[in-house]
């Protein structure tokens, strides 16, 4: 769906500022730390493959739809952390419901899904709340209120002193806070559409065991369609993630 390459995008770029040397496959080709990888013009599956195979890869993001899910799978075991994006209008339900299950399934860890989004929520209805990341504009929504007071996780947006910011909450704890004004730039796409995201993309990151301060401090350096890559970092424990369309 639209949007979630630009979420990878942010993922990957709060990843490498965090120390992770990153891969990313998505429809513009393949990537490690900024550099591209995998054959030229390679298949999808080709391309996951090189980049799951280099030992230099700590961290695997990519992108797929329901409807792959189901037609060709995973293309990797398992994931550690998936967000579930929105999901088209015109979109076949049955099958997009069969590859929601795989992809949860197939997660391990934490799922991130929108708090307004009924199709997600209802595939991850029998998550525990620690095990979920609701992302919303705005902490009004009863579905938050509700996860947050079951001891889950959730980002939103908020406003503070007049500023409007995005928030990551745990339980009744705010872990840290981020100022839009941050982390927008002259955009190819419209100011509401960046910020939902960047909030999947910080949902992500924190989901993975990023921390606030690191996530504070990759989108306060720059916006990652517009900074050029950082330099490679130190290691840090291996992952995988994915983000359905």
């Amino acid at each position: 769906a639209q949007g979630s390459g630009a979420v990878a995008r942010v993922l990957y770029h709060i990843a490498r500022s965090s120390g992770l040397t990153a891969g990313y496959v998505a429809g513009k080709g393949a990537f490690i730390d900024g550099v591209p990888a995998g054959p030229d013009g390679a298949q999808r599956w080709r391309a996951t493959r090189a980049v799951l195979r280099d030992p230099r890869v700590e961290v695997f993001i990519s992108t797929v739809s329901p409807g792959s899910l189901v037609k060709r799978g995973l293309l990797h075991d398992v994931c550690e952390s998936a967000a579930i994006l929105n999901i088209p209008g015109d979109a076949n339900i049955e099958e997009t419901r069969q590859g929601l299950d795989v992809m949860v399934r197939a997660t391990r860890g934490p799922l991130v899904v929108a708090a307004q989004n009924k199709l997600a929520l209802e595939a991850v209805r029998d998550r525990d709340a620690d095990r979920l990341v609701l992302v919303s504009r705005g902490a009004g929504n009863v579905a938050i209120r509700r996860h947050l007071e079951a001891g889950g996780r959730a980002v939103v947006t908020a406003r503070d002193g007049g500023e409007s910011v995005i928030v990551l909450l745990d339980g009744d704890a705010t872990v840290a806070s981020i100022p839009v004004k941050t982390i927008r730039s002259p955009a190819r796409r419209e100011p509401g559409d960046r910020l939902v995201e960047h909030l999947f993309g910080v949902a992500l990151a924190w989901s993975m065991g990023i921390s606030g301060e690191d996530i504070v401090s990759a989108l306060s350096d720059g916006d990652p369609d517009d900074k050029a890559d950082v330099a490679p970092m130190p290691r840090a424990p291996a992952q995988l993630v994915s983000v359905p369309a």
